[in-house]
């Protein structure tokens, strides 16, 4: 059977070439109505996923199905992507993901699709997404328009890094013009954004990751730190390979395992993920409250840390779990501003450090208390 790959009793892999199909409309749809949506859920609605081709025209360098890949670049029919849309909404879903590697790459086609979701949806209350990344030189005020008519609250964007060098080996486009007319356009329309960057490539540098999330630190959008993993197809993968990168087990190929320790090593990985989370929390204070935070991280004092968060009251007694979490997260941005020193806190209210990389912890807050000064 083309494509299946298994396992021999002797722990031998085999993988049978991969068929591929000219016309992805002869495929049958998905059947939406084995799926069990109490397991999938966006909040209260049932969600649903629908891919409306298959392949990539880019041929990034970490990436299996680009356009030097053995896939290529297929779309289905607008009407076919329009039928799996109108079976999963039958089927009671309101939260659509397309899991595209490019949906919007065509643009006359990506048009007529949202133009046709909007006139047959219409009331449905959909909530589109394409959580899997957009490619920004492919939206312009007219496309980001009209995924606004159709029902998308955000987008997600995909900025890979914003230095050259890097760029040269991930053969990527420089994209921070298209990208920043993205956020301006998806600020007008009332859009959420998404900005991905990618860290723990080989060669890459991790303090040209810091400066890729200081970049996106007055920018817009949540940043979305995405380890690299070496994916079987691509060049990436065959530098790996050929430079003995590449874990022992394939368990261990993915991005949740951290699995390529080369000039950034997996201990800078975790660093830059939890340097990620730090941002999108101080995007999320009020500008009174970030000045609080860097006020109080410029000022000279004792560097003291609390053994224990404790939990605070408001005026009507307790605060809620969200307003403890906060205040809990102010105090710990607050000392990182200050020490450059990650803390966690157990459920109790324990502090403990993090294991991270000093060097890029002292480099990311410098560069941030400087920006916002």
């Amino acid at each position: 059977v083309p494509g299946i790959g298994f396992k021999t009793a002797q722990g031998r892999y085999f993988l049978n070439p991969p068929a591929v199909l000219a016309d992805l409309d002869a495929v049958p749809p998905p059947a939406q109505e084995l799926i069990d949506h109490n397991f999938y859920r966006r909040g209260k609605s049932p969600s649903a996923v629908v891919t409306a081709g298959r392949g990539c025209p880019v041929g990034c360098s970490y990436c299996s199905i680009g356009c030097a890949s053995w896939c290529g670049f297929r779309l289905k029919s607008g009407s076919r992507v329009l039928d799996e849309i109108r079976r999963a909404v039958i089927d009671g879903a309101r939260f659509i993901d397309f899991e595209d590697e490019n949906i919007s790459f065509r643009k006359k086609w990506f048009l007529d699709v949202l133009h046709e979701i909007e006139s047959q949806f219409r009331g449905y209350g959909l909530e589109l997404r394409a959580m899997n990344g957009l490619f920004p030189p492919s939206l312009d005020e007219e496309v980001i328009c009209a995924m606004k008519r159709a029902g998308f609250t955000a987008l997600n964007l995909s900025l890979c890094t914003t230095t050259l060098s890097q760029l040269r080996r991930f053969r990527r486009p420089d994209v921070r013009e298209s990208f920043e007319r993205a956020l301006f356009h998806a600020d007008r329309n009332g859009l959420d954004a998404v900005a991905y960057i990618i860290v723990g490539a080989p060669g890459q540098d991790p303090m040209e990751s810091v400066a890729d999330l200081i970049y996106l630190a007055d920018k817009n959008a949540i940043v979305g730190v995405s380890v690299f993993y070496p994916s079987p197809g691509s060049i990436d993968f065959e530098k790996c390979k050929a430079s003995g990168l590449l874990p022992g087990a394939l368990s261990q190929w993915r991005s949740t395992a951290l699995p390529i320790s080369d000039t950034t090593s997996r201990q800078d990985s975790v660093t830059l993920l939890r340097l990620g989370r730090i941002l999108n929390f101080f995007k999320s204070l009020g500008s009174a409250e970030r000045e609080e935070v860097l006020a109080f991280a410029r000022a000279p004092s004792e560097k003291t840390v609390p053994a224990r968060l404790t939990e605070a009251e408001g005026p009507g007694g307790p605060q809620t779990h969200f307003a403890r979490r906060r205040a809990m997260g102010k105090t710990l941005i607050t000392i990182f501003l200050r020490d450059a020193v990650i803390y966690g806190a157990s459920p109790d209210g324990r502090l403990f450090r993090h294991k991270v990389s000093d060097c890029l912890c002292l480099e990311f807050k410098n560069r941030l208390v400087k920006l916002f000064s």
